[in-house]
């Protein structure tokens, strides 16, 4: 016996390569679990541009703030890199449900702050591709800049985490992490990473969140 409606649905239907049937669910649950949490808050969803008022605020406030004191090829550079992270972490959230790219471009905008390079900014955006997503070294070394590439694969070689079973002290932990990176711009990406973490420590997982 037929199930109703059947004949509406495309028999050509496939899912992407690599994503079966409980993959898809789970990341269609995060979607309106995330557009629920947003809508909650009074956020708007922009059509024309394919983010809420407040991720479209960050993003814009970046590029403002790189315009004010970068040349035309750097300005370039970051919005190709932000470009590929928010592709890169389209379908990942953090516990407290914001789009997991709001970190990378709250990181990228802590090292703007302080006037860092173009390179650094995209650093700061990409830091998290290479070892999250399925963006890898080679395409952010061929499309993006390869000085781009070596700082975000070194950021991801020298997670702190790493060293957690032989170093337990915080302090010493990353003492231990810049003693091994001689390049600059890891420690200035990794120290806005971990400095936007800490400000967003309060952020609750959902299944911890007392609003209904």
């Amino acid at each position: 016996m037929a199930t109703p409606g059947a004949e509406s649905v495309p028999h050509s239907f496939e899912f992407p390569p690599g994503v079966d049937l409980e993959t898809y669910c789970k990341d269609q649950f995060r979607h309106m679990r995330l557009a629920y949490h947003r809508f909650r808050d009074g956020h708007t969803f922009d059509e024309a541009t394919g983010f809420y008022d407040d991720e479209k605020i960050e993003i814009d406030s970046l590029i403002s703030r790189c315009s004010e004191y970068m040349g035309e090829s750097d300005i370039a550079l970051v919005q190709k890199s932000l470009t590929l992270m928010l592709f890169a972490h389209a379908t990942q959230y953090r516990d407290s449900w914001e789009p997991y790219s709001m970190h990378c471009v709250a990181s990228a905008s802590i090292l703007a702050n302080r006037n860092q390079e173009g390179t650094v900014i995209s650093s700061g955006l990409l830091h998290d591709t290479t070892e999250d997503t399925g963006i890898t070294q080679q395409l952010i070394h061929d499309d993006i800049q390869p000085e781009v590439a070596e700082t975000v694969e070194g950021v991801s070689k020298h997670r702190s985490h790493k060293l957690r079973k032989t170093v337990t002290d915080e302090k010493a932990r990353f003492k231990a992490v810049f003693s091994i990176v001689d390049n600059v711009r890891v420690i200035l990406v990794k120290l806005a990473d971990r400095l936007h973490n800490m400000r967003t420590l309060k952020s609750n997982p959902p299944y911890l969140d007392p609003r209904p």
